[in-house]
């Protein structure tokens, strides 16, 4: 593929996926928003007593933090499920976008296991700490050129 074309693709993805990822990351934060606004006007409160599981609140923030520490693996997993050496490139862009935004969803989950626990329980702690883990993560997780580089050169390379 001539190189000015490869460039030009390269930064046309990167481009679209620096959209989505600040949708998802946008997405993180209106979930912190949502909650704040409805504790605020005295709309959602902790629930009745005995009509949840106590250790259930525990249990999403469990899983939101989980799924920040699979997310990586999982975008690992999209970008090497592709044919490597043999494919194009276009193909490998493809595959790359696939797994930024499969790890984003992953990551943007956390902030809505926070955003059912502050629900259920009226504690807006549970979706301000997942919220701010999510941001973090997707920070570390946003797509850069060299290793979209590195998995058109190389074939796939984990990404973060």
């Amino acid at each position: 593929m001539d190189p000015n074309k490869l460039e030009s693709l390269i930064e046309q993805r990167l481009r679209i996926l620096g959209i989505i990822c600040a949708a998802l990351g946008g997405s993180v934060f209106i979930s912190a928003a949502i909650a704040w606004l409805l504790l605020a006007q005295g709309a959602i409160g902790p629930g009745e007593e005995g009509s949840q599981l106590p250790i259930l609140p525990t249990v999403l923030a469990a899983l939101g933090f989980s799924a920040l520490v699979v997310a990586p693996k999982i975008s690992s997993m999209v970008l090497g499920s592709g044919g490597g050496h043999e494919e194009n490139p276009e193909q490998t862009l493809q595959r790359y976008q696939t797994s930024v935004i499969a790890g984003f969803a992953v990551r943007e989950s956390a902030a809505i296991f926070g955003l059912v626990a502050t629900f259920l329980t009226g504690n807006m702690v549970w979706v301000a700490a997942l919220a701010v883990a999510a941001a973090l993560a997707m920070i570390s997780g946003w797509p850069r050129k060299q290793a979209l580089l590195s998995a058109l050169k190389t074939g796939p390379t984990p990404i973060g």
